[in-house]
């Protein structure tokens, strides 16, 4: 539980670790696995600190990711330093709550790229999260939801599409479920398609009709 200082030194570790380690040479053969902890919660990444000496390709074994990916792109630069050290190219996806990932190790950085929204990614951030959030359309494929996205919570919500245009950010019910019911405060879409959602009645204590479908005020908001 210290910092440790190498020099031209080998060092082996089965199934013991040090929590810091710095190499003033550090020449990888390219078979070496690494495994590399992202913090999505907190935007941050391990690091690796290369000196100018440093040389060769690293092979990633494994990327951990903690927390809640809510962005759309994250790019993490885990190799620093005025060396040559490098990952040997590597790829995965994953899923959060909210979108489908591409992740890509090449060069000194890892990135992230979202190609596509999760089942219930847009319930999640409409009826799970709270406070001001941008819910930003990814992928080319007709968005379809899986179930009633349920009230919208609270603090100002913004359903954002792709691009200008429309057509390339389309929701759909599916003929089956209904969308945004605001219950406070503001929900904004800009440039999204919604079609084929669900309108069905119901009624309030005082026998008030109410028909949901694809945006209904239901309580003050705008």
């Amino acid at each position: 539980n210290q910092n440790t200082t190498i020099t031209n030194s080998t060092l082996n570790l089965a199934n013991d670790t040090i929590s810091t380690t710095e190499f003033a040479n550090l020449i990888s053969n390219g078979t070496n696995n690494l495994n590399i902890d992202i913090d999505l919660t907190n935007n941050k990444s391990d690091i690796i600190n290369a000196g100018a000496s440093s040389s060769g390709q690293i092979t990633l074994n494994d990327i951990n990711f903690i927390g809640e990916a809510y962005q759309t792109e994250y790019s993490f630069n885990v190799i620093q330093g005025n060396g040559s050290l490098a990952f040997n190219n590597y790829s995965e996806t994953i899923e959060s709550s909210v979108y489908k990932y591409a992740v890509g190790a090449s060069g000194q950085t890892i990135t992230l790229n979202a190609t596509g929204i999760a089942d219930n990614g847009l319930k999640y951030y409409n009826h799970t999260l709270t406070d001001d959030r941008t819910f930003t359309f990814v992928g080319d494929e007709v968005y379809t939801i899986a179930e009633d996205l349920e009230s919208t919570n609270a603090g100002n919500f913004i359903v954002q599409g792709k691009d200008n245009n429309a057509s390339n950010s389309v929701i759909s019910g599916g003929d089956l479920y209904s969308f945004f019911e605001v219950n406070s405060d503001k929900l904004t879409v800009n440039n999204v398609t919604i079609q084929n959602a669900n309108a069905r009645n119901d009624y309030t204590e005082n026998n008030s009709e109410i028909t949901d479908g694809a945006v209904l005020n239901i309580s003050g908001g705008s």
